[in-house]
């Protein structure tokens, strides 16, 4: 819920102007959100797990019984594969767009590609790039 509520909040920030890329705690946090996914997946996994087990062990149900017996079950597979697979080229298909317009040279991105190229000596007005 907490990466889910840091995207509305992105979004919600960039429709009213603000530009969250450029505060260095919501960096910070986008660091942390690739580990933090793969965190929920796997506690959420093993909260499912240790729910049923204490079940089948002490012999109220059986672990036949426990595994589910619907047909339709491949549906949801293979619906999860789709979505998953289209999630896989499109994020593929986007790394490659934004690194071969990094690479010509695009000025103007929308999104910031590469650090900004300082000319001259920064003044005591001007934070140094990357600051």
């Amino acid at each position: 819920m907490l990466l889910a509520a840091m995207v509305v909040v992105f979004w919600v920030a960039r429709r009213r102007g603000h530009d969250l890329l450029a505060n260095r705690w919501f960096l910070r946090f986008c660091v942390i959100a690739g580990p933090l996914a793969i965190l929920a997946l796997e506690l959420g996994w093993v909260a499912t797990e240790v729910g049923r087990q204490p079940w089948t062990v002490w012999q109220v149900l059986r672990t036949t019984d426990a595994a589910s017996m619907s047909s339709g079950l491949w549906w949801s597979y293979t619906g999860v594969l789709i979505i998953y697979l289209g999630m896989t080229i499109g994020a593929v298909v986007v790394l490659r767009s934004m690194a071969r317009r990094w690479r010509a040279g695009e000025e103007d991105l929308p999104s910031p590609y590469s650090p900004a190229v300082v000319t001259g000596a920064p003044s005591g007005d001007q934070p140094a790039a990357g600051r």
